[in-house]
C-alpha cells in the first residue's frame, strides 16, 4: 500500500512540474511575440577594438555619414526631360529625410565657365539645367570622367544617385529602407534598383523574420510527418514535438531576456532544437513501445522506460552539447550565443523528454492496441554499398588535400542571396551600368590642427596617391578633390583656394572635403572579402612611399567590404579554434563514458572521416567558410558521435561486430534520415547562406550514418583479427 501511495506520489509531482512548465512557456510565449528583436547587421560578429569599426567612426565623425546607399534610375529615353524632372522632385524629397545626410546626383555636376581675377576665382554651371520646367542635360558630362561612372553611365541611360545616411542616425535599418522605397516610389514611375549594406541589412532582416515565424512550422509538420512513418499514431508524433518547442521558447525568453537579439545565427536555434531535440522523444516513445505490455499497466510502463531511457538519453544530450559549447570559448560574440544557447537548448530538450513527456504520455488512449501491432523494421546496409563507400572513403581521403586548398574563403554579403532575388538583379545592374559594385573611403585627417591646410608639395603628393590609387588592380573608378580638378581643369592649389572661400565650393566638395580632413572615393569591381584585401594591402603599400606625409596625417580606410575581410579573418580563426576544442570535449566525454583508450579512439573514427568530408564536399561544391558554415563542424561532431556512442556501446556490452550491428543499424539509419529528411525543408530557404548550410548538413549526416554502419565495423574486425 505504502508503495502504492509512493507511486501516486511521484506521479503527482510529475504533473505538476509539467503544468508549472507549460504555464511558464505560455507567459514566456506572450513575452517573446511583444519584446523580440532582430538584427541583421555585422555587429554581432566583430571585436569591440575592431580596427575596421574605428576607421569608419573617425570618417563618420570628420563627415558626418556612416554608409552609403547607391540609387540606379533608368531615364525614359522617349522623354528624358519628364525623366529628369522625376529624379529632381526625387532628389529634393530624398534630402529631406531625416537619416540622409546628403546625396550626390547629376544636379550637382558642374562645368567650369570661367576665372574671375577675385575669390571665389571660378565661375561654374550646371550640366543639367531647367528653362521653363523642362530639363536638358548637356551631352558633354558624357565626356566628362570624373562623373561618367560614378553619377551617370558611359551610355547616359541610367543615374546613379549616392544617398549618404547620417553617422548618427540611430533608428531600425527596416524603417530607413522602407521609408527610402516609399519615397521612391511615391515620387518617380521610372525603373530603379536600390543597392548597399543596409539593403542587404534590410533583406536579411525579412529573411531572419521568415526564419523565424515560418521555417520553424514548416520543420515541425516535417518531423510530425517522419515519425507519423515510424509510430503510426497521432498523439505520439505529436508528444515527440513537445520537449523541442517548449525549449525553443524558453531559449528565445532567455535570449530577449539577456539583451540578445535574433541575429543570422541565433536565429538558426528553434530549427536545429526541434530537428534534433525531437530525437529524444523518438528514442523515449522507441523503447515504450518495445516494452512488454501483457499484464502491465501503463503506469509502470512509463515509470520503466523512465528508468532506462534517463542515462542515454542525458548521455545523447551531453555529447550533442558538447559539440556546440565549444563556441563558448570563442573570441566572437555571436558564436558564443549560438553555442551558449543552443547547448542549453538541448539540455532543456533533454530535461522535458524525460518530464513533460511522461506526463502526458498519460492521456494517450486506445495505444495498447496499436502498440500490439506494431513491428520493428530492421534497416541494413546492403554489402555493396558498404564496399562502395569504404572504396569512397579512401578516394576521398588520398584527394582531401587537394579539395580543401578549393574551399573559397573570401566572404561577400551579395553571396547571402540567390541570384534571382530583386538586390542580387540590382549589383548586376549597377556592375554592367558603372562597372563597379563596391565603395571605399579613404582619409587625410591633418594631425594637431583645426583646418585642412596642406603645402604646395603635399598638395602634389596627394595628387599622385589619386593616380596611384585608380591603378589598383580592383578600383574601376576614384573621386577626390584632385579627380575634381582634373575635370575642371583647374590646379588643386586653385581649387582649395574656390572651397575654403565659397559656400558654394564647399557645398560642391563636401564629399570629398572637411573641415580638417579630405577623402578618396574609390569604386571596386567586387565586394568580398579577398577584394578588401587587395585594396588594403596596395593602399598601405602606396602610403609608405610617403612618409612625410604620414607623419604630419593620419589615414583611414573604411567600407563594408572590410568588414567581411575582418569577419573571413575571424571566421577562419574561430573554424580552428572550434574544431579543437569541441574534439577535445567529446573525446573526453568519450573516455568518460568508455574507460578505456582504445574504445574511445574507435568511437572517434566516424566523426573524424564526417569533419574531413565535410571541408571537402566544401571544396568540392565551392561553398565558402563563412559565419554559418563555420558551426557545421562542431554540429557534425557532436550528433556523430551519438551514432559512434550507440554501436560501440553495444560492440562492448556484446563482443561482436554483428551483434552489435543489428541491436544499433535501424535506429542510426532512422534517426540519420529523419535528421536529413528535416534539413532538406532548409533547402528553400531564401537565403543561399542557410540553403549551403542545410547541404553541408545532409551530406554530413549521411556520412556520419556510413562511417559508422559501413566503415566502423570493418575496420574493428580488421584490427580484431590482427591481433588474434
Amino acid at each position: 500500500m505504502k508503495k502504492n501511495v509512493n507511486k501516486n506520489g511521484s506521479r503527482l509531482k510529475r504533473n505538476i512540474l509539467t503544468i508549472a512548465i507549460l504555464i511558464a512557456t505560455v507567459l514566456m510565449v506572450v513575452y517573446v511575440v511583444r519584446h523580440i528583436y532582430f538584427d541583421a547587421s555585422f555587429n554581432a560578429f566583430l571585436s569591440e577594438d575592431s580596427k575596421t569599426i574605428h576607421s569608419m567612426e573617425q570618417i563618420a565623425i570628420r563627415f558626418g555619414d556612416a554608409s552609403t546607399l547607391m540609387l540606379l534610375i533608368d531615364l525614359d529615353q522617349n522623354d528624358v526631360s519628364s525623366s529628369l524632372s522625376q529624379v529632381h522632385l526625387l532628389v529634393d524629397e530624398i534630402e529631406k529625410l531625416s537619416f540622409v545626410n546628403g546625396v550626390d546626383s547629376v544636379f550637382d555636376a558642374q562645368k567650369v565657365l570661367g576665372f574671375t581675377f577675385s575669390a571665389p576665382f571660378i565661375r561654374t554651371g550646371p550640366y543639367v539645367k531647367e528653362e521653363a520646367g523642362n530639363f536638358t542635360i548637356d551631352s558633354s558630362i558624357l565626356e566628362d570622367s570624373f562623373y561618367v561612372g560614378s553619377l551617370i553611365s558611359r551610355d547616359g541611360s541610367t543615374l546613379a544617385i549616392t544617398i549618404r545616411k547620417k553617422a548618427d542616425y540611430q533608428a531600425d535599418t527596416l524603417d530607413l529602407v522602407s521609408t527610402l522605397f516609399e519615397t521612391i516610389d511615391a515620387n518617380t514611375s521610372l525603373p530603379y534598383h536600390l543597392v548597399g549594406e543596409d539593403v542587404v541589412n534590410y533583406e536579411l532582416f525579412a529573411s531572419i523574420q521568415n526564419f523565424t515565424f515560418v521555417y520553424p512550422p514548416i520543420i515541425i509538420f516535417a518531423v510530425f510527418g517522419i515519425f507519423m512513418v515510424k509510430f503510426r499514431n497521432l498523439y505520439l508524433s505529436f508528444l515527440t514535438l513537445v520537449p523541442p518547442i517548449i525549449a525553443s521558447v524558453w531559449i528565445l525568453f532567455l535570449l530577449l531576456v539577456l539583451g540578445r537579439n535574433i541575429n543570422v545565427l541565433t536565429v538558426l536555434i528553434p530549427s536545429f532544437l526541434i530537428i534534433i531535440g525531437s530525437a529524444y522523444g523518438m528514442h523515449f516513445l522507441s523503447r515504450f513501445m518495445e516494452q512488454d505490455y501483457e499484464g502491465n499497466k501503463k503506469t509502470a510502463l512509463i515509470r520503466g522506460t523512465s528508468q532506462e531511457e534517463r542515462t542515454p538519453i542525458f548521455f545523447s544530450a551531453f555529447t550533442t552539447m558538447a559539440g556546440f559549447f565549444s563556441y563558448v570559448f570563442l573570441n566572437m560574440r555571436a558564436f558564443r550565443d549560438m553555442g551558449l544557447f543552443i547547448a542549453i537548448g538541448i539540455f532543456f530538450c533533454a530535461l522535458f523528454t524525460m518530464t513533460v513527456i511522461p506526463s502526458l504520455l498519460y492521456f494517450s488512449k486506445n495505444t495498447q492496441k496499436h502498440f500490439q501491432k506494431h513491428k520493428k523494421y530492421q534497416l541494413t546496409i546492403p554489402k555493396w554499398l558498404s564496399f562502395s563507400f569504404i572504396l569512397f572513403t579512401i578516394i576521398g581521403i588520398i584527394a582531401a588535400p587537394f579539395m580543401i586548398k578549393k574551399i573559397p574563403l573570401d566572404i561577400n554579403s551579395y553571396g547571402y542571396f540567390k541570384p534571382n532575388s530583386t538586390l542580387i538583379k540590382g549589383v548586376r545592374h549597377l556592375d554592367e551600368k558603372f562597372n563597379w559594385v563596391s565603395n571605399f573611403y579613404v582619409m587625410a585627417q591633418q594631425k594637431n590642427s583645426d583646418t585642412f591646410n596642406p603645402i604646395p608639395d603635399e598638395i602634389r603628393q596627394f595628387a599622385e596617391i589619386d593616380q596611384r590609387l585608380l591603378d589598383i588592380e580592383v578600383v574601376t573608378k576614384n573621386m577626390s578633390l584632385f579627380g575634381l580638378s582634373n575635370s575642371m581643369n583647374v590646379s588643386p592649389n586653385l581649387l582649395l583656394a574656390y572651397i575654403r572661400n565659397s559656400e558654394a565650393g564647399q557645398a560642391y566638395a563636401k564629399t570629398f572635403y572637411a573641415q580638417n580632413a579630405i577623402r578618396f572615393m574609390l569604386f571596386a569591381n567586387g565586394n568580398d572579402s579577398g577584394t578588401a584585401q587587395t585594396l588594403v594591402d596596395e593602399i598601405e603599400r602606396i602610403l609608405a612611399d610617403y612618409p612625410d606625409l604620414a607623419s604630419k596625417y593620419d589615414f583611414y580606410t573604411a567600407g563594408i567590404p572590410l568588414v567581411w575581410l575582418e569577419l573571413s579573418e575571424a571566421v577562419v580563426q574561430n573554424q580552428i579554434q572550434s574544431l579543437i576544442l569541441s574534439f577535445i570535449l567529446i573525446f573526453l566525454l568519450l573516455l568518460l563514458i568508455f574507460r578505456k583508450l582504445k574504445t574511445s579512439l574507435y568511437s572517434a573514427i566516424p566523426i573524424g572521416l564526417t569533419i574531413l568530408f565535410n571541408f571537402i564536399f566544401m571544396g568540392l561544391l565551392k561553398i565558402p567558410l563563412e559565419i554559418p558554415t563555420v558551426i557545421i563542424s562542431g554540429m557534425l561532431m557532436g550528433l556523430v558521435i551519438d551514432y559512434a556512442i550507440h554501436f560501440m556501446y553495444w560492440f562492448k556490452k556484446t563482443g561482436t561486430v554483428s551483434d552489435a550491428y543489428s541491436m544499433t543499424a535501424s535506429p542510426i539509419i532512422f534517426n540519420g534520415v529523419s535528421l536529413m529528411a528535416c534539413f532538406v525543408v532548409l533547402l528553400s530557404a531564401p537565403l543561399m547562406l542557410y540553403v549551403n548550410l542545410s547541404l553541408l548538413m545532409i551530406l554530413g549526416i549521411g556520412m556520419g550514418v556510413l562511417s559508422t554502419l559501413a566503415f566502423l565495423p570493418g575496420i574493428i574486425e580488421r584490427l580484431s583479427k590482427k591481433r588474434k
